[in-house]
């Protein structure tokens, strides 16, 4: 979320981002959420101004004092309250009880991840899990596509059994299961991975090996390699 500082000074750079994420809100159909965002901040003419004139924009005495940052603000914290209702609704398909996830927190933590997928051709190499407010478990990595690293992130469900990381994105779709640990930030984690790079169309399954950064020894890269399952398809 956007920490607004509405005395700091504003770099055209700043603000041409802050025009290009407002005008992917209009392109993406979200218009009556942009709208929503600026009462009390400036009109609908005034915004459709700056969005079409980006360079006027960096002059606007609104723009100088804060008005894109309070906009953003405030459609992030949009953002974040249909991010928990997704979550919630998702637990509520489940009939699991916010409660059932706590356990989640063990595994927030940086991991180094190892599959049977050519790095050439995914690039994945660490996941990150964390908390978010009030309570999301959330995963979050990058990955190769297009010759590019893109973001890719999603929700992680404990279903009592396994545990699931469910996330689709733009640029790919992704679905891992790993079994639980009793020491996450000691144990090797194994699981299954299938993800789609939707640049390629490639979609792969894959035996995946997780590892604390605290349990993470460079030098043990190739017996991590040995604990990997032998799954391995390119659909």
């Amino acid at each position: 979320m956007i920490n607004p500082s509405l005395s700091a000074p504003h770099k055209g750079s700043v603000i041409a981002s802050q025009i290009e994420l407002l005008q992917k809100y209009l392109a993406s159909g979200r218009s009556r959420e942009l709208y929503s965002a600026i009462k009390g901040v400036c009109t609908e003419r005034t915004l459709r101004n700056w969005l079409s004139n980006p360079q006027n924009a960096e002059k606007a005495p609104l723009v100088k004092n804060g008005a894109l940052d309070r906009i953003i603000a405030t459609l992030h914290e949009k953002d974040s309250i249909s991010y928990y209702d997704n979550y919630r609704f998702s637990l509520g398909e489940m009939r699991a009880g916010e409660d059932t996830q706590y356990g989640l927190t063990r595994y927030v933590g940086t991991y180094q991840f190892y599959s049977n997928i050519p790095a050439a051709l995914l690039g994945l190499n660490q996941i990150r899990i964390k908390i978010v407010e009030p309570f999301i478990p959330v995963f979050s990595f990058r990955m190769l596509s297009d010759n590019v690293y893109r973001k890719c992130d999603g929700f992680i469900f404990d279903s009592g059994g396994k545990i699931f990381f469910t996330g689709l994105a733009e640029y790919v779709n992704t679905s891992i299961v790993i079994a639980p640990v009793v020491n996450p930030t000691k144990d090797n984690i194994r699981g299954i991975i299938t993800i789609q790079n939707k640049m390629t169309q490639q979609c792969f399954v894959s035996s995946c090996l997780l590892i604390h950064s605290n349990a993470y020894r460079p030098s043990e890269t190739e017996n991590y390699k040995k604990k990997l399952g032998s799954i391995y398809e390119m659909l």
